[in-house]
């Protein structure tokens, strides 16, 4: 329904501990990376984005509802040359709103972009996914690398909201791939 929220998303982190106690190895606002989420509302048309919780340029799916089903296949790719001048590393990271928490340690940062295309193959292979880098419809961001294990979820999302009864929400097809 409209009211719906829902979201694919990921970030690293281990299943024991605190997140402020071990900020290295637990999930923080700049190290969340959301491929698909609905706004927190409404979920007509123009209700979906990809973001990045606290950092980055987030993108509208402009035309796109969760209203009815639908389906896009999303690539996400390192930017291994850095063109968005991205730090190499972080000192701290961001908890819930405007919480900041040392890491003791520096963290690597990485340049990522997300895109969205037609199901059916990925947006972009390797050196093509360059060309989307400057495409105003690619989301991008600099995302801190954690000590932990990557987290996939498809949820529903946030305090007080929900997702209707019999709603039926699934991924198909993840791919990892590493250097």
């Amino acid at each position: 329904s409209r009211q719906d929220n829902l979201a694919f998303w990921f970030f690293q982190t281990i299943g024991t501990g605190v997140a402020e106690a071990e900020p290295t190895s637990h999930w923080d606002a700049l190290s969340e990376v959301d491929l698909f989420e609905t706004y927190i509302g409404p979920g007509g048309v123009n209700s979906i984005n990809t973001n990045f919780a606290a950092t980055g340029l987030h993108m509208q799916w402009k035309n796109f509802t969760i209203v009815g089903g639908m389906r896009q296949h999303i690539t996400m790719w390192q930017d291994v040359e850095n063109a968005a001048g991205c730090p190499a590393t972080r000192q701290a990271g961001m908890l819930t709103g405007l919480t900041t928490i040392e890491y003791g340690t520096p963290l690597p940062v990485v340049s990522v972009f997300a895109a969205h295309c037609a199901p059916g193959a990925p947006c972009c292979t390797r050196d093509s996914c360059k060309q989307l880098q400057s495409d105003p419809n690619t989301a991008r961001a600099c995302i801190t690398v954690k000590d932990a294990p990557v987290l996939l979820s498809l949820s529903n999302w946030g305090a007080g909201h929900r997702v209707t009864p019999g709603c039926e929400i699934g991924v198909s097809d993840v791919v990892v791939r590493t250097k």
